[in-house]
Parts: structure tokens; C-alpha cells; sequence
């Protein structure tokens, strides 16, 4: 869930990285550098930019909204890519909201390094001032290399030269009224990450959704638009949403799959320390089949993953399915 502690200033990093290395929270600069909504892995862009103009009027209904993500991907060109070299057949990833990994930084450290994820999505990385220092460490400390973020959510991954990456803001409503209370939200981010599997490329998508009950629709389309023309999937994070609401329909309709609900294996993820909700999810094309891991088969025991997140880690093996017509 999102912290109201700095909220500000998780809305104002956007970094950038080579291999290894990240760019200074807010610059554009020389080679490993890039502008607001791009990032760069191994020196190499995207090759089909997606265009990160002003935010259009958001729709009024949620069917509104709905076809707006639609009419957003199939209005993109697509443009010639060709994914990093080097073969492989399966990628683990893991989405974890680390919750700015202000609890037990050491359990934290522990859990992941047991997952020993290709890619890590990560929400409520730390932001603030040493923000590329923490996070640069941090990932040194779990064996991973820290490659680009924006905003709260950030990328991991254990082989940098076999990704490329791409970047944007994600604009929320300014305002949440609850019952007692309002919120300020501020701007958040997502993360795309490309590779190749099986000769084909597969795109991650990595977001964490604010707590707006209709500006999630909203926040939703927006990560969308990272989505590619053709070709397999996966959206991941913290949607901050139980099951059956607005966004689980809205992502239904765009054609991804609830892989936990498919695999039989659907199990709450927050809080931590007692779960019960599933608000962390993976959602994939059809193309895209994934294998649930097992926490407990891995020696990480439930007092352990509540010491060091108020989220339960969701780790998968994904492969891709035999492409059909």
C-alpha cells in the first residue's frame, strides 16, 4: 500500500541507467541518460517509442475507459525491434512492493535473494535524497543489478545485457477522498522490460496503482500504453484492489489472464504478517504460461516474509506457449 511519507518526492525521481548504473534523479544528460519517459538498458532504446504527450480527458464511465485502452494500443504503429541476444527458455519474476524497505531491511535482503529473480518489479522503492545510492546498493546486496525507474517503481534484473527498458509517468487523480480523510497523490511510474524467450520477445510490465478507486481505471489505461502492438505480455504489481473490482474487469477485457486464478494457486498478499487480500498480481496474454512458486519450498517461512515487507512477494517461472493460427 502507499506510504503517505514523502509522497512528494516519490513523484520526482525518474532515473535512467546503463548497465550497472543509474542516472542522477532528474537530469538529462550523456550516453546513459535519457529524457522524462525514457530509459535505456546497455546503451540500446526501445525501437518503438511510445508517445508520452499530455494527458488526454480521462473518460467518465468505466466502459468509457475501457475502450479508450483499447483505442490507445490498436491507434500505435508498430516499428521494428529486434530483443537482445542470447537464448533462453524460462524467466522468473518477481513482483514485490518492498514497502521502501523500511521494516527488515535484512529479511527483505534474505527473501529475495532466496527467489533469485531474472527480474524483479519493485514498488515503494525508496525515493529521497540518495535514492540512486540506496537503490544501486541495495541491489548489489541481493545479487541483482538496479537498471531504471520512475517515480516508486523500479527494475531489477540479474543479466543486465539481456533486457531493454522503457519508462513513464503515471498521472493520478491529485485528490482521494475517504471516509475521514483526504489524500494527496502525487505521480507514480511503470516500468516495461523486453528480452527474448524462446526466440520470441516477451515485454513485463511492472506498475503499482494508487488508492482512487475510479482513477485506477485510469492509472490502468496509462500503463497499457507500454503494452506492445502484437506478441506476449505480462502486466505485474500492487493494484491495491481486492478481486472482481474495476480493474480485474478492465484488464479481463484487454485480454490478460489472472495467473495465479488459472494455476489454482490464488493466495492473498497483504498484509504480510497475517494476508488477506490479493492485490499483488500477474495478469498475461494467453501466449504467456506461468508456474506459481512456492515461498515455502524455497525456505522462506511466513514469520520471515512479514519481518521484511508489509506485501507478500509473487514469484513465477514464466514460459511462452506454442503460437497458434
Amino acid at each position: 500500500m502507499p506510504d503517505r511519507a514523502d509522497a512528494v518526492a516519490g513523484a520526482l525521481v525518474g532515473e535512467v541507467a546503463s548497465v550497472g548504473e543509474v542516472a542522477s534523479v532528474g537530469e538529462i544528460g550523456p550516453v546513459g541518460e535519457a529524457a522524462a519517459g525514457d530509459s535505456v538498458s546497455a546503451g540500446v532504446r526501445f525501437a518503438d517509442p511510445v508517445g508520452f504527450g499530455p494527458a488526454s480527458a480521462q473518460p467518465t464511465s468505466t466502459a468509457q475507459q475501457i475502450r479508450l485502452s483499447t483505442d490507445r494500443r490498436s491507434s500505435r504503429t508498430a516499428a521494428p525491434y529486434r530483443a537482445p541476444a542470447g537464448y533462453r527458455s524460462s524467466v522468473r519474476l518477481m513482483t514485490y512492493n518492498v514497502h521502501r524497505w523500511r521494516d527488515d531491511r535484512a529479511a527483505l535482503a534474505t527473501v529475495i535473494r532466496a527467489c533469485s529473480p531474472d527480474l524483479a518489479m519493485i514498488q515503494e522503492a525508496p525515493t529521497w535524497w540518495g535514492t540512486r545510492r540506496r537503490r544501486l546498493a541495495f541491489a548489489r546486496e541481493v545479487g541483482l543489478h538496479y537498471i531504471a525507474g520512475r517515480g516508486r517503481s523500479g527494475a531489477f534484473v540479474k543479466d543486465p545485457g539481456r533486457w531493454e527498458f522503457r519508462t513513464r509517468w503515471i498521472r493520478r487523480p491529485l485528490i482521494r477522498r475517504g471516509r475521514k480523510h483526504r489524500t494527496l497523490q502525487v505521480l507514480n511510474g511503470a516500468v516495461a522490460a523486453r528480452t527474448t524467450v524462446d526466440r520470441r520477445t516477451l515485454t513485463v510490465i511492472g506498475c503499482h496503482l494508487g488508492l482512487h478507486n475510479q482513477g485506477r481505471i485510469g492509472e490502468l489505461n496509462q500503463v497499457l500504453e507500454l503494452a506492445p502492438l502484437s506478441g506476449p505480455y505480462l502486466v505485474v504489481g500492487d493494484i491495491n484492489e481486492r478481486l472482481g473490482g474495476p480493474v480485474w474487469k478492465l484488464a479481463a477485457d484487454t485480454g490478460l489472464i489472472d495467473q495465479h486464478a488459472a494455476a489454482e494457486r490464488a493466495r492473498p498478499t497483504f498484509p504480510a504478517a497475517a494476508p488477506q487480500h490479493r492485490i499483488d498480481v500477474v495478469w498475461a496474454t494467453p501466449d504467456v504460461s506461468s508456474v506459481p512458486v512456492d515461498l515455502t519450498a524455497l525456505g522462506l517461512s511466513p514469520e520471515l516474509i512479514g519481518r521484511a515487507s508489509d506485501h507478500v512477494p509473487v514469484v513465477v517461472d514464466l514460459t511462452l506457449t506454442a503460437t497458434t493460427g
